[in-house]
């Protein structure tokens, strides 16, 4: 398995998976790896430090380089992550021994990289800037043709007198195929609950260094260029989605923001949209189970995201008047327990161990199965020859079915009632996601006009679905309320009728601008 740096001499990489794990269950997951390991485990005091320039311009350019002591053997290791965000992780990686235990680059026997390395340094001095120290457990094991080395790690990371614990497994496939890395993931994972930890080591230690606090993940643009077949093109775009699904998800679990419960579901939207892609025009009637238990996930995440969207969004604008003391009061009682059991049941969800596996089989997905579509023998030519198409020439095929689909619901938008206006919602979604998928292969202004329309109307149609969201969750409120909160419960849905008919007003005038939109190729 090679690579290549900056188009010259090809390089090893390593092809590996971290996966989180509470200090408490390692012992069970000791007792699972000693099933089908070969050979007894070792284990091995480990501390590793990474060195950069004062104005780190090694992790500006995706570089790691690090010293790594294990007893008295020193290996020098430079790891170039030129594929950042997919899963397994493939990061150029060379490997030399130091036998006096310090920095070298000399050694680096390739030339093209450590041309690139002073390149990047611009003669500045590398210095130490954080390191870890772990005891690693290594346990090998042969699956058929793949050899896996499966690595419990325990430790801590430091910088600048701060420090991060590290508790996680590290399985490295050195030779074979993904397919077997990620099967045993899953294995594992049955056994004793696993998380995907899509940081890196290095990249732990640098936000150390850099005090750098958790930030919502949003999704990376997709890179397309006009040689990619449509097979480049969707598997670039499903890797896109899983980073997406896989950084909120890890965002959900660390942190209590109820916007990470909103970019969770919207990444898993944008997986499911591409799914929906594949399957229309692909591999018509294609059954793929992972899409449809994203769906369930999905679905597990929304009584949160109704009532954060009714509390922090729709009610703050509602007009003090309407807001007596009465039913502010139970308002707040019941929106409080209503949140509460929302997120409880969302990190549920996430903390599940069908969670991780979920997220291994969509990996396996793109990486094994996109390819054999449904895998019936009869369809595998049909699918292959689809595959094969210039993206360029899919992605008119898949805007055009949309655009389409949207134009014909979306010029009786004056009189669409409110669930026919939510199937124009959807329909404008996948529009949206379609377009920002394949817009790369037309990169002007007019995508970009027609992109930022979109987006306005599909902001619009959203907020129009918060309302009569809200008047049914507000509506539950009157049941169990007395006189007073029924009739804060009238006045608050008659204002919110009154905002769906000023939205409506924005919307037809949103849909008159888009309806003169054209394609943009």
């Amino acid at each position: 398995m090679v690579t290549r740096v900056a188009g010259r001499s090809p390089i090893p990489r390593e092809i590996e998976l971290k996966l989180a794990i509470d200090p408490g269950d390692v012992p069970r997951l000791r007792k699972s790896l000693a099933l089908d390991r070969v050979g007894p485990g070792k284990a091995t005091h480990i501390i590793s430090t990474y060195y950069d320039t004062p104005s780190l311009s090694l992790l500006h350019n995706a570089i790691a380089l690090r010293l790594r002591t294990a007893g008295h053997r020193h290996v020098q290791s430079i790891k170039i992550d030129s594929d950042s965000g997919r899963y397994p992780a493939r990061r150029a990686e060379i490997n030399n021994a130091i036998p006096n235990g310090r920095l070298n680059l000399r050694r680096v026997e390739d030339h093209a990289v450590r041309h690139l390395i002073e390149k990047c340094c611009k003669g500045k001095k590398l210095k130490p800037v954080f390191l870890t120290n772990v005891m690693r457990e290594i346990h090998l094991f042969e699956l058929g043709r793949s050899h896996i080395e499966c690595a419990i790690d325990r430790g801590f990371v430091t910088a600048r007198g701060k420090k991060a614990k590290i508790c996680e497994l590290e399985l490295e496939l050195k030779s074979g195929e993904t397919s077997s890395l990620l099967n045993l993931a899953r294995r594992l994972n049955a056994n004793t609950p696993l998380r995907i930890e899509p940081a890196s080591k290095a990249a732990r230690g640098y936000a150390l260094v850099n005090g750098a606090q958790l930030v919502v993940p949003k999704a990376n643009a997709v890179h397309l260029d006009a040689t990619m077949s449509t097979k480049d093109s969707l598997t670039a775009v499903m890797r896109s989605c899983l980073t997406h699904v896989i950084g909120s998800a890890d965002y959900v679990f660390k942190s209590n923001d109820p916007e990470g419960i909103h970019q969770l579901r919207v990444a898993i939207r944008r997986t499911r949209a591409a799914f929906s892609i594949i399957r229309r025009h692909v591999a018509k009637g294609l059954d793929v189970r992972v899409a449809r238990d994203l769906r369930s996930l999905q679905q597990k995440l929304g009584g949160a995201r109704e009532w954060d969207v009714l509390v922090e969004e729709t009610l703050k604008f509602a007009p003090n008047r309407l807001l007596s003391a009465p039913f502010s009061a139970h308002l707040g009682q019941i929106v409080k327990a209503k949140r509460a059991e929302g997120h409880k049941k969302a990190h549920g969800a996430l903390q599940d161990y069908h969670c991780t596996d979920l997220l291994l089989r969509l990996a396996y997905w793109i990486d094994v199965e996109l390819d054999s579509g449904d895998g019936r023998s009869h369809k595998r030519k049909q699918i292959a020859d689809t595959l094969a198409k210039p993206a360029a020439k899919f992605a008119v095929q898949v805007i055009q079915d949309c655009h389409r689909k949207t134009r014909k619901l979306g010029k009786k938008i004056r009189t669409l009632d409110p669930t026919k206006l939510h199937r124009l919602r959807i329909l404008i979604k996948k529009l949206r996601y379609a377009t920002d998928f394949f817009g790369a292969l037309w990169p002007h202004r007019r995508t970009k006009k027609y992109l930022s329309a979109l987006k306005d109307l599909q902001q619009a149609l959203g907020t129009f679905h918060d309302t009569t969201v809200a008047m049914n969750l507000i509506a539950s409120l009157a049941a169990n309320g007395g006189a007073d909160v029924k009739v804060g419960v009238e006045r608050i849905n008659d204002w919110l009728a009154s905002e769906q008919r000023r939205k409506r007003k924005e919307l037809i005038a949103l849909w008159s601008k888009f309806a003169k939109r054209q394609l943009f190729w």
